[in-house]
């Protein structure tokens, strides 16, 4: 994905660091009149975290330091379409493996 980045922001990296976020999940904004939702989003994230936490805990030193690095390039895009929130978050959780 970094060969193929050319000024517009796919789909794919979106969803790749949405995927990258699941073991951190970002808090969602208040909507009114959305809180009944936003609580069951915030349940099932929670339910899946395990889950994902499993996962990204095979991964290895190295494997953890290309996903780092590609979420830092990705951050610096200045045409990057990928939710703020979710790419700090998969930040973090990366940064600290």
């Amino acid at each position: 994905m970094l060969e193929t980045h050319n000024r517009s922001t796919s789909h794919d990296e979106d969803s790749v660091v949405r995927f990258l976020s699941h073991a951190n999940p970002p808090p969602l904004p208040d909507v009114p009149g959305l809180y009944e939702a936003k609580r069951a989003l915030e349940e099932h994230a929670t339910s899946q975290k395990p889950e994902y936490c499993e996962l990204f805990g095979s991964f290895t030193r190295e494997q953890v330091g290309v996903v780092c690095e590609w979420l830092r390039i990705v951050k610096s895009w200045d045409d990057a379409c990928i939710h703020e929130d979710e790419l700090c978050a998969a930040l973090e959780y990366w940064e600290s493996k």
